[in-house]
């Protein structure tokens, strides 16, 4: 989903010997070795979420001996930093948003995310993220003009549209963040579709289009319906359908109590922009 930060590496890698290695490290003068030391603190903090001393030592050594390992081996240690950032993001840590900024824009300056010349989707999509929720708005801004042309073609205007409308959203530009959204094809980008659409419904929701917005979210239903290669995303992007659908009624209905409505979106193992949903459950309660 478009709306939470996502894991940027999920390689998987064989640990072998690793537990007698990491135990013959402890302690060793090996440690004083700059590109040891990062690799023992990244799996230390990737596989213990509650180690931030390593955490905070891998961010330490990363900053004091950028040149300490190759360009590749530097992306890898970056990642597994932003990994622990938003692993710390999910379980509800948020102190972990401006601090995974914080690496984005450290990584940026050293020119690391680039592969092949062309820039990852995800963490094109994460930095933006983590900006606007600090709202961080010129650096974003910036970082989109700067960046886009360096996404996959194929997903390039479709992610550019949809990440741009998203910050005049936050900025409250609604009117040019519709245009953005209405006037692109995202083709087989699924996801980003799936976002925009969740992303125009909300506009719609907030500015009381209610009409406008049944009739996007009944062909929304529709067009999830037909994509199976939307996995459990189709399950998540549902829910959003759902609950939407129910405080649409709600406020058609002047209700003042949607306690039942925000009790149902704790139940949903996956729901798009659930934030959002529990946000706007809670607003009839509190005028």
């Amino acid at each position: 989903m478009r709306h939470s930060l996502q894991p940027v590496n999920k390689t998987k890698y064989e640990m072998g010997l690793l537990s007698a290695t990491l135990d013959f490290l402890k302690g060793h003068h090996y440690l004083e070795i700059p590109s040891v030391a990062m690799y023992f603190h990244a799996y230390m903090a990737l596989s213990d979420l509650a180690n931030e001393a390593s955490f905070l030592e891998l961010k330490r050594l990363l900053a004091s001996h950028p040149t300490a390992i190759n360009t590749n081996d530097l992306k890898d240690l970056y990642l597994f930093t932003i990994n622990y950032c938003i692993k710390q993001l999910n379980s509800g840590n948020q102190t972990y948003l401006s601090v995974v900024f914080e690496l984005y824009q450290s990584g940026l300056s050293v020119d690391i995310f680039m592969e092949n010349g062309e820039f990852s989707p995800w963490t094109y999509s994460n930095f933006i993220i983590s900006g606007l929720k600090l709202r961080e708005y010129d650096r974003v801004e910036t970082f989109i003009q700067k960046y886009t042309s360096a996404l996959p073609e194929k997903q390039r205007d479709g992610l550019y549209r949809y990440n741009y409308a998203f910050l005049h959203y936050e900025k409250k530009n609604y009117q040019q963040a519709m245009v953005l959204l209405s006037t692109t094809d995202y083709g087989k980008d699924l996801l980003t579709a799936c976002a925009a659409k969740t992303l125009l419904a909300r506009m719609y929701f907030e500015q009381e289009e209610m009409e406008t917005l049944q009739n996007l979210l009944q062909s929304f239903k529709l067009y999830i319906s037909r994509k199976e290669l939307l996995g459990y995303h189709r399950d998540s992007y549902g829910n959003f359908i759902t609950t939407l659908s129910k405080l649409m009624q709600a406020r058609l209905a002047k209700k003042t109590d949607n306690q039942e409505i925000m009790e149902e979106i704790g139940t949903f193992k996956v729901v798009a922009a659930k934030e959002w949903l529990l946000e706007q459950a809670r607003l009839p309660m509190v005028r």
